[in-house]
């Protein structure tokens, strides 16, 4: 359930920055009042913390959490290799360099 909500968000994105917009979906989530299963699953597993230079930490609660958070994460390195896998594959006869 939660997978599939952030992937639509996912796939609304226009960035490829998809670790960044993992961080802001799940700030969205935690830091407002709960209004649906999504916001109260993530609130009961997750912390969210960030410096005043952007770097941002997610930390679960629980197991459960460490499990959600490592799902998301791992979601996010697939789509981004699957990224590089595309662009080295459209450009592999091109020079480099």
């Amino acid at each position: 359930m939660i997978l599939n909500n952030f992937s639509k968000i996912i796939k609304k994105s226009k960035t490829k920055k998809y670790v960044k917009v993992l961080a802001l979906w799940l700030k969205k989530h935690i830091s407002r009042p709960a209004k649906n299963k999504t916001d109260k699953i993530i609130q009961s597993e997750c912390w969210y913390a960030e410096n005043k230079y952007g770097d941002f930490l997610i930390i679960p609660k629980s197991e459960t959490g460490r499990n959600l958070t490592k799902s998301l994460y791992n979601y996010v390195q697939s789509l981004e290799n699957l990224d590089v896998s595309r662009f080295l594959h459209k450009n592999k006869n091109k020079k480099m360099y």
